[in-house]
């Protein structure tokens, strides 16, 4: 049997089906969050972001939380969530 040439390469064109218009576009998707979830997430995403590494990320965090809802990270009731950096999770006296 003799198969069409196509651009998929290791036999993929046999289970794919070939090429498309679809193949060449890219698939974006995105989330949208309600001002009382921003509230209450925006702290706590922040701080993950800052344990992570991630400082940009979490400066966006905070200017969302800024520019929405004139908070400053770690006013909200979702920053408490999350242990500080300097607490410990061990038994308390």
């Amino acid at each position: 049997m003799r198969y069409l040439k196509t651009a998929a390469l290791g036999r993929a064109a046999r289970y794919t089906g070939g090429l498309s218009a679809l193949t060449f576009l890219k698939v974006v998707t995105f989330q949208e969050v309600t001002p009382e979830a921003n509230r209450l997430i925006g702290p706590v995403a922040s701080r993950i972001c800052r344990l992570e590494g991630m400082e940009a990320h979490a400066r966006a965090c905070d200017w969302r939380l800024r520019r929405f809802h004139a908070l400053t990270p770690g006013t909200s009731a979702g920053a408490a969530a999350l242990p500080g950096p300097a607490r410990s999770r061990g038994t308390s006296a």
